[in-house]
């Protein structure tokens, strides 16, 4: 029995991807919120865990978000996995040069993880928005 992680490749895993995000979340994970760069985690080859990464072109600060799990899998296995994408995802972005990384959650077990890995809460009750910039 093994774990491994490797760069996403979204040909091979935006299946996963989409189905896992409609099996916990019950919608839809949208094409244009799909980063080519960030990590994903198998066990005995199977993928288990995806996080995605987004660099900051010029800046320092990187993003990471929407990380998700194959919800058949066993919550140990899950476990390790979601760390590993993590840790994957930060040495990744260290070696390109980011000096720090922002993401956003209001899931507990998320906030948990985030708490493990050493990030600092910036804000509580934050609102996000989104504009859709015409074409």
């Amino acid at each position: 029995m093994s774990y491994e992680v490797r760069m996403i490749s979204l040909e091979k895993d935006k299946p996963y991807v989409k189905s896992w995000w409609f099996d916990r979340f019950g919608m839809e994970f949208s094409d244009y919120l799909l980063s080519a760069f960030g990590s994903t985690a198998t066990y005995n080859g199977s993928p288990v865990a995806i996080i995605f990464a987004y660099p900051t072109i010029g800046s320092t600060i990187a993003t990471v978000g929407f990380p998700v799990t194959d919800p058949s899998s066993h919550k140990v296995v899950r476990d390790s996995c979601l760390n590993l994408v993590y840790k994957h995802a930060h040495d990744k972005l260290k070696t390109l040069g980011y000096k720090n990384i922002w993401t956003v959650s209001g899931i507990k077990a998320v906030k948990e993880r985030l708490d493990s890995f050493g990030y600092v809460l910036g804000d509580e009750n934050i609102n996000q928005y989104w504009k859709k910039l015409e074409d």
